[in-house]
Formats: structure tokens, C-alpha cells, sequence
């Protein structure tokens, strides 16, 4: 077994690769999060699928702005939803601007290139006024679809309004372009904002969060499942294990049987750990990076003002190998804000730091995987609110 401070074992032969000739492959997988070796798997290898078996580390990534700009808005959410013709959407929820603007729900065509507009707010009925998400803000909540359930129904949950902290579930229907109110039973999480939520088979997964209480805020590490077919709640989880520090603005993403969580904020410091929860025996661990990353230092000694929310959030995206992860964000300077970008292979437990992505630097940035090659990133410019589309290499 390779010591992890040694360089890989390579071994390179020549071969036609029109080739009718394969080769048989042994290989035993090390599963991380279980911390468990697999028996010997044995795989018969064709050359012409040799690059793409081996050629799995990104090490590049291009982009593009896409237009039309829009205007700035932070906090937000995004989402992909399809309709039932199959076509694809990128969908952002709530947020806020400019502090006195009224939130609303953003469609952006991907096919066409080009944002929808849902109805003005003086184009609605009487009884239409103070709708959550559309004219009555809302901010730092969680969204998540739920494929099982629907591909084009978005599930929001909590947040806050600037007066106000909330607990609640909305759901947006694309086919109906509106926002219903969803009424659950059972015990579901606390009034919180910063909290995540993720997709797990019939479910969604809610973590941690914070709540201001006159002032201060408090930071929460519990889990919840909400049922989407019974629109219950079961929580908070009783887990085994070391838990993450209580935080918010963490990243969250599922691996077959795992919720990943990336990072976070607790009003003093800016984590840098990644902990994983095993869903089938409610079990955290650790997992910590090895030697040769370049992964990003934690900030501490943060001051955190009452009232006030340290932006911290950051896009992290599950990528098609389901092995990785791409986090963007950006780092604070003295002079400006430095976007920057990391792979990280849950696989080897390395983080890659993308040192060729010079993007606009987007705060509060938030994104989803559109297709396989492709993730969209929204988050707030220096003037407008930037979309980009971010092209992955073929792997």
C-alpha cells in the first residue's frame, strides 16, 4: 500500500489503440468514509477506454459571463428544473438588493440563453399580495429538488426576512410559474437562517443554520428529514459519532449514502473541514485532507456585529464523477475580493486549488450542475448580478 507521502506508482506501456486486444485490470478501492478496503476487483480494459478510466483529476476549467446582467441580489438560491418536455432551467429564489427591493423568483432559459420574468407585482390580484418569495422578501434560506418526487417543483425552507426568522416550507411549481405553501406535520427544525438543505431519495436533509436572538446569533449543528410524499418531518436525528461545530453558509452536498458537509461560518471563524454523516446508521466522522493538498486555511478571530451576518456563503457543487466537488468563493484582500476555486476528490482527500479561473469575484455565490460538462455560478458582482457558466473537461 502506497504511504501518502510518496508519489504514485505509474507504469506505462504502448499500445495500438485500435487494438482489438484488452487487458484485465486488479484494483481494490480504499472507501474513505468507512476507512475500509474493498476485496480485489478485477475490470477487463480496452484501449480505447483506458484514457478515460484513468483520466479523472481536473486540473482546468474555463468559463463565461452569460447575459443579459441583471441586478445585484444576494442570498439567494439556485436550482435546476426541468419541465415536463425535459427542457432546463436554472432558478434562483428569494434573496435581497439594495436593501428596499422586492424579492422575487428569477428563471433563466438555458436553451434560449435568457432570463424569464414572472408578473410584475402590480400585474397580480388583490388577494395575490405579500407572497413569500415573490413580493415579500426572503433570504438566507435552504432549496433543493427533490427528483424523486419532482423534477420541476423546488422545496424552500426557513430563512429570513429582515424583521423576522421563519421555519417554514415553501415549494415553487414551474409548470404553474407560483409559490404554495406547504403544511407539515411532526417536529421540524427552529426559526434559522444559513441552513442547508440536500436531496435524499424521497427526502430532504436540512442541517445546521443560525438564529439571531436579540442580537447575538446562535449556530446550530442538528440534522432533520422532511418527506416530500408525506410532507413530514422526523428530527432532530439522534447521531453517533463527533458532529461538526455548530455553523451556517456551509456547503452540503449527498454521496449515495452520505451527506457531505463543506466548510461554514460560526460569527467567529471561517471553517475549512469537511465531515460526513452516513444516512443508513446516523453516524459523523471526520475526514481530513491529506498531506499534499492545497486546501485553504481556516480565518478566525472573525467579529461578528449584532444583527449583522458575516457573508460567507460559497457555491459548492456535487461534479458528474460523483467522487468530486468544485467549491467557489472568494478571498478577502486588503485591496479587493479574489475569486478562487478547489477541487475536492472525496475519493483521495485532496483538494486542488484551480489557479486559472480568473472570474468576475462573485459574494454570496451560490450553483448547480446543468448537465454533465457545465455548472451555472450566481452570486453578486461589483455592479450587477453576475451568471456564469462554467465549462468542465471532458472526463
Amino acid at each position: 500500500m502506497r504511504h501518502y507521502g510518496e508519489p504514485p506508482l505509474e507504469i506505462k506501456q504502448q499500445i495500438d489503440p485500435n487494438s482489438k486486444l484488452s487487458f484485465n485490470m486488479h484494483s481494490i478501492i480504499y472507501y474513505p468514509f468507512e476507512q475500509t478496503w474493498s476485496d480485489s476487483i478485477q475490470t477487463s480494459v480496452t484501449p480505447e477506454k483506458a484514457s478515460s478510466l484513468f483520466n479523472v483529476t481536473i486540473h482546468s476549467i474555463s468559463f463565461k459571463v452569460l447575459e443579459p446582467k441583471m441586478k445585484n441580489r444576494n442570498w439567494v438560491t439556485s436550482s435546476l428544473v426541468t419541465d415536463k418536455h425535459n427542457k432546463k432551467y436554472f432558478v434562483l429564489a428569494g434573496g435581497v438588493s439594495d436593501r428596499n427591493s422586492i424579492s422575487k423568483i428569477q428563471i433563466y432559459d438555458i436553451q434560449q440563453e435568457t432570463w424569464l420574468q414572472l408578473k410584475e407585482p402590480s400585474e397580480m390580484e388583490e388577494e395575490d399580495e405579500d407572497i413569500t418569495y415573490l413580493t415579500k422578501d426572503r433570504w438566507a434560506h435552504a432549496a433543493c429538488v427533490i427528483p424523486s418526487i419532482s423534477t420541476s417543483h423546488i422545496y424552500l425552507f426557513g430563512g429570513w426576512d429582515g424583521n423576522c426568522q421563519y421555519s417554514d416550507v415553501y415549494k415553487f411549481r414551474l409548470s404553474k410559474r407560483d409559490i404554495v405553501s406547504v403544511k407539515t406535520s411532526g417536529n421540524g427544525f427552529s426559526f434559522r437562517g444559513g441552513l442547508s438543505a440536500t436531496a435524499y431519495q424521497n427526502s430532504a436533509i436540512i442541517f445546521g443554520g443560525a438564529c439571531c436572538k436579540g442580537g447575538p446569533y446562535e449556530y446550530y449543528n442538528d440534522v432533520y428529514i422532511f418527506n416530500a410524499e408525506t410532507n413530514e418531518w422526523n428530527g432532530p436525528l439522534v447521531c453517533q459519532g463527533t458532529p461538526p461545530a455548530p455553523r451556517s453558509q456551509h456547503g452540503a452536498v449527498i454521496v449515495e449514502d452520505y451527506l457531505v458537509i463543506i466548510g461554514g461560518y460560526d460569527g467567529t471563524q471561517l471553517f475549512n473541514d469537511v465531515h460526513v454523516l452516513n444516512l443508513q446508521n446516523n453516524t459523523w466522522k471526520q475526514l481530513k485532507p491529506n498531506a499534499n493538498s492545497n486546501w485553504p486555511l481556516p480565518m478566525k478571530g472573525l467579529e461578528q456585529s449584532e444583527f449583522r451576518v458575516y457573508p460567507a456563503a460559497f457555491a459548492t457543487v456535487l461534479l458528474p464523477s460523483k467522487k468530486q466537488v468544485l467549491v467557489y468563493g472568494f478571498v478577502k484582500t486588503k485591496n479587493r475580493n479574489n475569486p478562487c476555486a478547489y477541487i475536492i476528490n472525496l475519493d483521495s482527500l485532496n483538494w486542488t486549488r484551480i489557479d486559472e479561473f480568473e472570474v468576475p469575484p462573485l459574494q454570496l455565490s451560490t450553483g448547480c450542475l446543468v448537465d454533465d460538462n457545465h455548472v451555472y455560478i450566481f452570486g453578486e458582482g461589483e455592479k450587477y448580478g453576475e451568471l456564469i457558466n462554467i465549462t468542465l473537461p471532458s472526463m
